[in-house]
């Protein structure tokens, strides 16, 4: 069940435990590898941490998975 990772990463995320965060979304992905919103939560994440080669990473993945997604990420994770 890669929703159940994603919202238990999701709430980890919200309450600051960003490591914690970035391994159940990375389960979800690893459950499901196309799920859309773990990467871009991840995204936010690793940008988030100025993870800039880890950002830039999930970005590829979501630009392939999603381009006008990737078009709404860009200015979040300030990539152009």
């Amino acid at each position: 069940m890669p929703e159940f990772h994603y919202n238990l990463g999701t709430v980890h995320n919200e309450l600051g435990n960003k490591q914690q965060a970035l391994n159940l979304l990375k389960e979800a992905i690893r459950l499901r590898p196309d799920y859309l919103k773990a990467h871009y939560n991840i995204c936010k994440i690793y940008s988030e941490l100025g993870d800039k080669e880890n950002t830039i990473k999930e970005f590829e993945i979501i630009k392939k998975l999603d381009g006008s997604v990737a078009n709404e990420l860009a200015p979040i994770i300030e990539i152009t």
